[in-house]
C-alpha cells in the first residue's frame, strides 16, 4: 500500500486512529481527502461524528489535483459519478500518480484497512 508522501501517512493515520475502522467507504474517502494538504484542510471540517458531509464545502482553494481528489472522494462515499472509467484511462487528466493513489483507495473501500498492511 502506498502514499504519496510521509506527511499523507501520518495525517492519514492520526485521522483514522479516531474513527471506527468498519466503515470502509469512510476510510477510503479521508484516504484521499489527506493526501492533499490544502483539501484535507478544507474538509476536515466536514467530518462531523464519523460521517463526511460533501455539502456546502467551499473548494475555492483546491487545485485541479485537489479537486479530482475529491471528486474520487465523493464518488467512494455518496455514490456519485463525477469520475468515469474514461477520465481514469485518460493519462492526461489523471496522473499515474493519482491513478495508483485512487486505486490503493478502492481497494480500502473493498477490504478495508488490512490492505494497508499487505505489499
Amino acid at each position: 500500500m502506498k502514499f504519496k508522501n510521509a506527511i499523507h501517512e501520518k495525517i492519514f493515520h492520526r485521522t483514522i486512529d479516531k474513527r471506527q475502522c468498519s466503515d470502509y467507504a469512510l476510510l477510503a474517502s479521508l484516504y484521499l481527502l489527506t493526501v492533499d494538504k490544502a483539501l484535507w484542510q478544507t474538509m476536515q471540517e466536514q467530518l462531523v461524528s464519523g460521517k463526511l458531509s460533501f455539502d456546502h464545502v467551499n473548494l475555492r482553494d483546491i487545485g485541479e489535483f485537489g479537486y479530482t481528489l475529491y471528486c474520487a472522494a465523493k464518488d467512494i462515499s455518496t455514490g456519485s459519478k463525477h469520475l468515469s472509467v474514461c477520465d481514469l484511462a485518460d493519462k492526461d487528466l489523471i496522473s499515474p500518480q493519482l491513478f495508483e493513489l485512487i486505486c490503493n483507495d478502492m481497494l480500502i473501500c473493498r477490504y478495508g484497512i488490512v490492505i494497508l498492511e499487505s505489499e
